[in-house]
C-alpha cells in the first residue's frame, strides 16, 4: 500500500505541472490542415519530455515522436497517443476560445482536452512519476515508451510507418477510449458513394455539408445559384462512432419539404433520396441488410454496426457522401461494401471503400491487464470492468494495445464537439490510474506478456 500512495502523491503533486503543460499544448491548432501546428505540437512535447528527464526522439520519418525510460532490452509496455485533433466547427458554439486551454466550473476546456491531449499529457507526467519512485522500487523492470502519433484523426500513415521502421511493443495501451479497459474495439470503415453528372444535369445544386469524416456535421446546405435558392438544414455534433446521440445535418437536409419544389436535377435527386431512404433514420444500416440482431460475440459485448453519412460534397462530376461505418464483429467490411453498393446501385451510384481498420480483440486474461484493472480498483474502488470501445483509436495499430480511459462510467463524453472538457476531478484521477498502472508494469519481475 506505501508504493501506491507514494507513487499517487507524486503525481497529485505534478497537478499544476500538468495544467500548465496542457495549456502550452492546447494552443496549438494541430488539425491536418494545418500541418505547422501539428509539427509543433509534436516538438513542444519532446522537448518537455526530455526536460524531466525521459529520452526522445522522432521516428517514422518524423511523424512519431518517442519518449521512453527503462532498459532497452526488457519487455516494452507502450503507451499510444496523438497531438493532432479534429477541426474546432462553428467558434459560435464555444463558451471559451478552442486554442485558449480555460478552468472554469470544475472543468477544463478545449479542443483536445479529452482527445487526446490531456489524456497525453497525463501519461507523460506518469511516466516521469514512475521514473522518479523507481529508486525506491529497485528500479524498472520493463521499459516504457509513449508513442505520439500526429494522424489519428485521418489517415494513420504515421502508425503505419512506425509498425515498419520501428521494434513493436509487446504489450500497452491508448488513452483514447472509456474505463475501465476496452479490450473490445469495434472496426472502422468509409464508404465513398458517388453520384455523377448527367447531361440532364442543367441546374447544378450545390451540396455541402462536415468538415471531418468522423464527426456528425452540423450544418448543411443546398444552393442552387441560378435560381437563387439556399436551403440550410441545422443538428447536433457528435462523434460519429456513436451517430445516435446527435442530430445529423445531412439527414436532416434530405428530408426537408423545400427540396421536391426547387428543381433538382437527376444526381442530387438521387443523392438526397438515397440519404433520405436509407440513412436519415436509421443508424444500423438494417435497409442495406448488415444489421445483426445478436449484440454479443464470443461472451463479449459488441453493440451493433453502425453507419452514418459524415460529409456530403459537390464535384466536378456529382456527388459524393462519405458513409462512415463501426463494425462489430464477426464483421465482413467486403459484404458490407457489396450490400450498400446493391443499394446505392439502385440510385445510379457508385462506391468504393477507403480507411478500413480491423476490430480489436484482446483476450482478458493477458497479465499486463491485470495490473490495468487492479490500479483502476485501487484508485477508483470499483470493479474494473472490460468494456466495448465504440471509437478507431490506436489500439488497431498494433498487437495487444487496448484502450484506457480517459472518460469514466457516467461522465459526459464530450470529444469532437464544441465545447470539449474534461472535469478536473476526472483528468485528476485519471492521471492516478496511468501512474499506478505503469508503475505496477514497470516495476514487476513477472512476464506479463
Amino acid at each position: 500500500m506505501q508504493f501506491h500512495e507514494s507513487l499517487i502523491k507524486r503525481i497529485d503533486g505534478m497537478y499544476p505541472d500538468i495544467l500548465a503543460a496542457l495549456k502550452g499544448l492546447i494552443a496549438y491548432p494541430s488539425y491536418e490542415e494545418n500541418g505547422d501546428a501539428v509539427s509543433g505540437a509534436l516538438r513542444y512535447c519532446l522537448t518537455l519530455a526530455s526536460e524531466l528527464g525521459l529520452e526522445a526522439r522522432l521516428a517514422a520519418g518524423g511523424s512519431v515522436g518517442v519518449i521512453s525510460c527503462g532498459p532497452a532490452d526488457a519487455e516494452k509496455c507502450a503507451v499510444l497517443a496523438h497531438v493532432d485533433v479534429v477541426p474546432e466547427g462553428d467558434w459560435s458554439l464555444w463558451k471559451f476560445p478552442p486554442y485558449e486551454m480555460t478552468v472554469a466550473d470544475g472543468s477544463v476546456y478545449g479542443r483536445g482536452v479529452g482527445d487526446d491531449k490531456g489524456p497525453l499529457i497525463s501519461c507523460l507526467f506518469a511516466i516521469k512519476a514512475v521514473l522518479d519512485e523507481a529508486a525506491a522500487q529497485g528500479g524498472l523492470k520493463k521499459r516504457l515508451e509513449l508513442i505520439l502519433g500526429t494522424r489519428e484523426e485521418t489517415v494513420w500513415t504515421d502508425m503505419e510507418a512506425y509498425v515498419n521502421t520501428e521494434k513493436l511493443p509487446d504489450y500497452g495501451f491508448t488513452p483514447d477510449g472509456d474505463f475501465p479497459i476496452g479490450n473490445v474495439e469495434k472496426g472502422y470503415m468509409d464508404i465513398i458513394v458517388t453520384f455523377s453528372f448527367t447531361e440532364n444535369d442543367n441546374e447544378i445544386a450545390v451540396l455541402t455539408a462536415g468538415n471531418a469524416k468522423n464527426i456528425i456535421p452540423e450544418n448543411a446546405e443546398l444552393r442552387i445559384d441560378s435560381k437563387d435558392v439556399l436551403i440550410k438544414a441545422h443538428g447536433r455534433s457528435v462523434h460519429s462512432s456513436v451517430p445516435e446521440r446527435g442530430v445529423n445535418a445531412i439527414s436532416a437536409l434530405s428530408r426537408e419539404t423545400r427540396i421536391h419544389e426547387v428543381g433538382l436535377n437527376p444526381a442530387a435527386r438521387n443523392c438526397l433520396s438515397f440519404i433520405r431512404e436509407h440513412l436519415s433514420s436509421d443508424v444500423f444500416g438494417k435497409s442495406f441488410g448488415i444489421y445483426r440482431e445478436e449484440d454479443t460475440y464470443q461472451g463479449e459485448y459488441v453493440h451493433h454496426t453502425v453507419c452514418a453519412p459524415t460529409l456530403l460534397a459537390t464535384t466536378e462530376t456529382g456527388y459524393a457522401i462519405n458513409l462512415n461505418l463501426r463494425t462489430s464483429p464477426p464483421d465482413d467490411p467486403n459484404e458490407i461494401l457489396s450490400r450498400i453498393a446493391a443499394v446505392a446501385s439502385l440510385y445510379g451510384a457508385s462506391v468504393e471503400a477507403d480507411g478500413i481498420q480491423s476490430t480489436v480483440f484482446v483476450p482478458r486474461t493477458r497479465p499486463f491487464l491485470r495490473k490495468m484493472a487492479q490500479a483502476y480498483s485501487s484508485v477508483t474502488g470499483k470493479a474494473a470492468d472490460f468494456t466495448l470501445g465504440y471509437g478507431a483509436s490506436y489500439a488497431k495499430a498494433m498487437p495487444n494495445i487496448v484502450s484506457f480511459g480517459p472518460v469514466f462510467p457516467g461522465s459526459e463524453d464530450s470529444i469532437h464537439e464544441a465545447n470539449e472538457r474534461v472535469e478536473e476531478c476526472d483528468l485528476q484521477s485519471a492521471g492516478r490510474i496511468y501512474a499506478l498502472a505503469l508503475g505496477l508494469i514497470a516495476y514487476s519481475d513477472e512476464k506479463l506478456i
